[in-house]
């Protein structure tokens, strides 16, 4: 008992001995401090117990501060509590949230600080779409702060997923290096964020784990319908799924659909619910028909498990001698009352 009095005693004089200071700026800033001994501090939304405090070496009569996490004194610019050196101090501004010196355009790295935007003109440098993945200059295109050897006057955005200069075709992964993919006969046009038709032939990409151009060709494209961002309808007659041909020709065009998620088992988090289809007749997963299930029933449940009226499934696996009516996920499993259990991740009986 007397210990932990001690114990409690130390943290407690510890926390009143702890000089982190006032905020320099609060305005601007929840992170930069200066303390009694006028000493610039660091410390991430002041929160110094569990992220601690960083001692800057920075002037207290220069220091200023020019965003949440960079500041300035008379020799440095800082991000976060440490000096970039790298940068050039006397020509430094930030452009659209662009670090930015007469020399370099800089992005930022929340442990290693300002990192050169290699090959980068700083004065014309800028972010397109809306995010940090493509950016150009006057020279260039640039993919993840990376130069791309496209043509820069005839590069041009297809969709999300697609685009092209005079050359060539390219996709851009998710992850990863821009990659050239096909010659540029020139026609190509955007379906959607994810397909492209270039004549008669649609085209789809694949980036995990490697990238693979998906295609499929028709002897004519009449009409392209978009049922959802990954799942396509040509000549009202042949549904695309992830790139791939439906392998069945009696789908009901009509009504088919993606499957709609369960409300308030709130399966849109679990999995990709594109996953998982419909027409009046059959439900599908991934474009193959899970036998027996039926449609004016079948619920979607957590991690690629399912159920209707009288059966679960797993994917296109009926799970057998389930009690469907107490069928329900708990942890890392999904079991029943008879004792039945099953892997949340593999459906694999336990």
């Amino acid at each position: 008992m007397k210990k932990c009095l001690f114990v409690l005693i130390g943290i407690i004089f510890f926390i009143s001995c702890r000089d982190v200071g006032k905020l320099v700026d609060e305005k601007k800033s929840s992170s930069y401090f200066i303390n009694s001994d006028r000493q610039i501090l660091y410390c991430q939304s002041g929160n110094w117990f569990e992220l601690g405090i960083d001692t800057m070496k920075a002037d207290a009569k220069s220091f200023k501060i020019i965003s949440n996490d960079i500041a300035e004194d008379k020799s440095f610019v800082f991000y976060k509590g440490g000096s970039q050196k790298q940068v050039d101090r006397n020509s430094f501004y930030i452009e659209n949230e662009i670090p930015k010196d007469r020399f370099h355009a800089y992005y930022t790295d929340n442990a290693l600080g300002f990192k050169i935007i290699e090959g980068a003109d700083s004065k014309t440098f800028e972010y397109l779409n809306g995010n940090n993945t493509w950016a150009r200059d006057k020279d260039h295109y640039f993919y993840d702060w990376l130069i791309t050897h496209v043509d820069r006057k005839s590069f041009a955005f297809i969709n999300d997923i697609f685009s092209e200069d005079k050359d060539s075709i390219y996709v851009a992964p998710d992850v990863g290096k821009l990659q050239s993919v096909l010659p540029n006969k020139g026609g190509a046009k955007a379906i959607n964020n994810q397909y492209m038709k270039i004549g008669r032939t649609v085209y789809y990409a694949y980036s995990h784990p490697n990238l693979k151009l998906m295609t499929s060709s028709f002897d004519t494209i009449s009409q392209t319908r978009v049922i959802d961002k990954n799942i396509i309808c040509v000549n009202n007659q042949v549904i695309i799924s992830y790139g791939k041909k439906f392998k069945y020709r009696n789908v009901d065009i009509n009504s088919f659909q993606v499957y709609p998620p369960d409300k308030e088992q709130k399966t849109q988090d679990d999995y990709s619910n594109d996953l998982y289809s419909k027409d009046r007749d059959k439900v599908y997963y991934d474009g193959e028909i899970i036998p027996g299930a039926d449609v004016k029933t079948f619920t979607l449940l957590k991690f690629d498990f399912g159920k209707d009226a009288k059966h679960a499934y797993y994917k296109t696996e009926l799970l057998k001698g389930v009690d469907v009516q107490s069928f329900e996920e708990a942890d890392t499993v999904y079991k029943d009352k008879l004792g039945n259990r099953f892997h949340y991740w593999t459906g694999k009986k336990l």
